[in-house]
């Protein structure tokens, strides 16, 4: 008798554990759950678990774990994992009363935006200052990453000083005062023995600077600067975070850091908007931080890389692309007329490119040096076709265009100087410059988001065009000056163009042309970024000009066949900086077979992770890229020899190389063969040369 009552009511407590546990389960999809109990959510897959004590009415991280039940947070946090610059605290009880008024989930599908996520929403509020709080997190079927964006919304006005002189008025000036003054984005309590060891700061405002990426030790910082910060164990073992932001030196954030690291608690800061943009009764909305879980940091680059894949969709079919840009001719202004474009349009296909892009001249208005030189306040007839050069219309271009199989893509410079408050008259005309011409492609130029307003209104234009167009319109982001968005914010609505660099304008260094310098900068942002989504320029060397190197340091152009300057963005998205119709029929078909190259290899290019190998180009390696395809094993390498260097092999390391492969040559002179799993040995006989060969199982 007593079995049975035993049995039965192990039964009854059985299937009521059950039925609480189902009701406490607010998303189940493929390897995603997402469960809440009073005072506890978990967000998990796979690949990752993350648990939130919600005691505080309001998230505070106590459990970060890997796919094998590690352990990489502390249950010891105190205060909550997010907050906004001079707003109340959830932990400051009996100042502030927090309260945590829903927590949702679903499932988001696929679309042009981001790839297919569970959304984890909580909606909070206090009470006193009458402030609401949205907090969304975002996790991907069978990855090991947890990504995060705040909203808020206040009527008062943050209580502190809206300058960094704060310490002028309160003589507050030590670290122990900087949380008072910054906005969290996300927080962690790390586990004892793991602890910031290096960041990765980014540079951008190409026309200033030639270095893109700098490695900075963290270890020992308290305030610690760029866009990917990285912190392991001993072990290698550890989280990595990516701010989903401009690059450090371009943002309008308050702090004049990025990430603060204090009592074993790391601070992702910086929501990107400054405390005297809010306003009452509008919600904000901040950038978004990604934490990645790296199990060896030896994956670092490659879940980084894929990360960026799953957080910004790319159409290879709509969007991959070998443009034509004249811009870089140096005298583009005086040479637009209608038969000038119907001329270049018809030479496009002689260099194997795929589009042609109409750059500055095109408009009524004088252009650029309008809005740069003078400040000029944009009307819409500024941006009406120029009847002058154009007849007042591009049909002749775009039945060019269709003749010749060529996709037209044109230049824009939105008004920066109001906050592109006339985006929507700019939509809307260049909407209508879509549907007429069948342009799908537009370079965004003079971007200067230097408040939330120009921010909020650029991405209006931006998504309104991609929305209405169905996901035909793209966008060519140029990031050479400004405050733009850099290499890891808005790129869902484009790539990116990345350099002005030219061999026909007498320039400062900074913007001259040289193969060695293209080499370096491609490699540095491929270190972390996909470098597919980086338009990489290719000048033509009949429109050098002799007089715009002179008195400079660099290595004779000579040295460097056009074969050699045209493989650089083989493993990117190549920028034909010239003028199609200017340039000899020798010299177009000497293009045309590294371009012919690139396009059959686009599609494996676009299904690859693509890493920096080699040394880091000096104008003296051997130096390049690793494409490798890690769903079927297979893969690519370029190398290329610079023309400085005096040894003709090199043992280069690769990751993920597959035991035993075979290889092919489909490039150029030299040999290449395995040393075990982990390593070439690379031969490059000539001087200023490169080859590409491919690897399979």
């Amino acid at each position: 008798m007593k079995k049975l009552i035993f049995f039965v009511l192990t039964i009854f407590l059985t299937v009521l554990f059950s039925a609480v546990h189902a009701d406490d389960v607010l998303v189940q999809h493929k390897d995603i759950t997402v469960s809440k109990t009073a005072n506890r959510l978990i967000i998990k897959n796979s690949r990752l678990q993350r648990i939130f004590d919600l005691s505080l009415n309001a998230p505070k991280t106590v459990s970060l774990q890997n796919s094998k039940g590690e352990e990489f947070a502390s249950a010891n946090k105190q205060d909550a994992d997010f907050s906004f610059i001079g707003l109340g605290l959830p932990s400051q009880k009996g100042l502030f009363n927090w309260s945590l008024d829903e927590v949702t989930a679903e499932v988001c599908p696929a679309n042009i935006y981001n790839s297919e996520c569970v959304r984890v929403r909580l909606k909070m509020s206090e009470s006193y200052q009458k402030t609401s709080y949205i907090r969304d997190y975002f996790i991907y079927p069978d990855f090991p990453a947890l990504s995060v964006e705040n909203y808020v919304s206040s009527p008062v006005k943050p209580h502190m000083y809206w300058s960094p002189r704060t310490y002028w008025h309160t003589g507050q000036t030590s670290d122990k005062n900087a949380f008072k003054h910054e906005s969290c984005v996300d927080s962690i309590t790390l586990k004892k023995d793991i602890t910031p060891k290096k960041s990765a700061v980014f540079y951008a405002i190409t026309d200033g600077f030639d270095k893109r990426v700098e490695i900075v030790s963290a270890v020992g910082k308290s305030r610690i600067n760029g866009n990917i910060l990285s912190c392991y164990d001993n072990n290698g073992k550890g989280i990595v975070i990516l701010q989903e932001a401009p690059p450090s030196n371009e943002r309008r954030d308050y702090e004049s850091y990025d990430f603060r690291y204090m009592n074993g608690t790391l601070y992702s800061c910086n929501w990107g908007i400054f405390p005297s943009e809010i306003v009452p009764d509008k919600l904000f909305k901040g950038y978004r931080n990604a934490m990645i879980v790296v199990d060896s940091a030896a994956d670092e680059a490659k879940l980084i890389k894929q990360y960026l894949r799953l957080r910004y969709p790319f159409d290879v079919e709509r969007h991959a692309s070998i443009m034509v840009n004249p811009w870089g001719v140096g005298n583009y202004y005086k040479l637009v007329n209608e038969q000038f474009l119907l001329d270049e349009i018809k030479a496009v296909p002689d260099f194997g490119a795929t589009h042609y892009q109409i750059d500055d001249a095109w408009q009524t208005g004088a252009g650029l040096g309008e809005l740069s030189n003078r400040n000029r306040k944009i009307t819409p007839d500024f941006w009406t076709i120029s009847q002058r050069k154009l007849k007042g219309s591009l049909q002749s271009c775009a039945d060019m265009a269709a003749k010749n199989n060529v996709k037209l893509g044109l230049w824009i410079a939105p008004s920066a100087n109001s906050d592109f408050d006339d985006w929507e008259v700019m939509k809307n005309m260049l909407l209508d410059y879509h549907r007429k011409y069948n342009i799908e492609m537009f370079k965004v130029d003079f971007v200067k988001m230097r408040t939330y307003t120009a921010q909020e209104n650029l991405i209006k234009l931006l998504s309104s065009m991609r929305d209405e167009s169905n996901g035909k319109i793209y966008f060519n982001l140029d990031v050479t000056n400004g405050q733009r968005s850099g290499y890891f914010y808005m790129q869902q609505y484009g790539n990116i163009f990345l350099e002005n660099r030219y061999v026909s304008v007498k320039t400062y260094a900074t913007v001259t042309y040289h193969p060695e310098k293209a080499l370096r900068s491609l490699w540095e942002l491929s270190q972390y970024i996909r470098p597919q989504v980086l338009q990489i320029e290719i000048p033509s060397p009949e429109e050098v000009n002799p007089e715009n190197y002179k008195g400079k340091n660099f290595v004779s152009l000579e040295n460097y066949p056009v074969e050699y300057w045209s493989a650089i963005p083989l493993f990117a998205s190549p920028l034909l900086w010239l003028s199609p119709s200017k340039t000899s029929p020798e010299m177009r078909g000497r293009f045309k077979t590294i371009m012919d190259l690139h396009k059959s290899l686009q599609k494996e290019l676009h299904e690859s992770e693509v890493f920096a190998i080699g040394s880091k180009p000096n104008g003296k390696a051997i130096t390049g890229f690793h494409a490798h395809n890690f769903n079927t094993g297979n893969g690519m390498v370029i190398l290329f020899r610079e023309y400085g260097s005096q040894n003709k092999e090199a043992v280069v390391n690769l990751q993920y190389l597959p035991a035993n492969c075979k290889w092919e040559k489909l490039y150029g002179s030299g040999e290449v063969q395995s040393i075990g799993n982990s390593a070439i040995k690379a031969v490059l006989n000539e001087k200023a040369s490169f080859m590409v060969v491919k690897y399979s199982k």
